[in-house]
C-alpha cells in the first residue's frame, strides 16, 4: 500500500530516497467498512 501511494506522490512532485523514506516512516495504513464517516462537520 506504501508503495503506491508513494508512486502516486512522485508523480505530482519527484522524491528524493531520504524524503519518501520519511514519509513512508510516519504513514499508517487502516482500513474502515464500507459506508463509514471518516469526517463530520461541525
Amino acid at each position: 500500500m506504501h508503495n503506491k501511494l508513494l508512486n502516486y506522490f512522485s508523480r505530482i512532485m519527484p522524491l528524493s530516497i531520504e524524503e519518501a523514506g520519511a514519509i513512508a516512516a510516519t504513514m499508517t495504513v487502516q482500513h474502515y467498512k464500507k459506508g463509514a464517516v471518516l469526517l463530520k462537520e461541525g
